[in-house]
């Protein structure tokens, strides 16, 4: 019996692949426990249109990304915050900061997007790091001023 494969099934194969089973496993386990459908034409013609619903849908989000980084490439995010005499910052810049910042210009970021080990307490520029998804990242650039 030819069955197409839900999902990863451990010693037989993974999810998509068409594998050659007996009449039994196939029908009282693969079957029965909706980890395959028998391969039938139909079943092949219906699992290549999901899979190619599911391939553009990748693409158009990483045309998203690809998009969402470019607005991020060298942006400049200029804080100014009150400091001491040595320029150390009373609060600190976060990246919830970070987020708030963005999210003003229109640039919807999470703070587990923003790689930064910990909060800006000094006046300069730092570089930052965001990594969007699928491999895709921009670097930002952030001014702290004393007020």
């Amino acid at each position: 019996m030819k069955v197409l494969l839900r999902q990863e099934v451990p010693g037989l194969g993974h999810k998509g692949e068409v594998k050659e089973v007996a009449e039994g496993y196939g029908r009282n386990f693969l079957l029965a426990q909706n980890k395959a459908v028998p391969a039938t034409t139909e079943n092949l013609r219906n699992w290549e249109t999901e899979k190619n619903k599911v391939a553009h849908q990748i693409q158009n989000q990483k045309e998203i990304l690809k998009k969402i980084a470019g607005r991020l490439q060298g942006l400049t995010l200029e804080f100014e915050e009150k400091t001491d005499d040595k320029g150390q910052l009373f609060g600190g810049i976060s990246s919830a900061h970070l987020v708030a910042t963005l999210s003003k210009i229109g640039l919807t970021i999470e703070k587990n997007q923003i790689v930064l080990d910990k909060a800006f307490k000094k006046v300069g520029k730092y570089p930052v790091k965001i990594k969007l998804g699928q491999g895709i990242a921009a670097e930002i650039k952030v001014i702290i001023k004393s007020q």
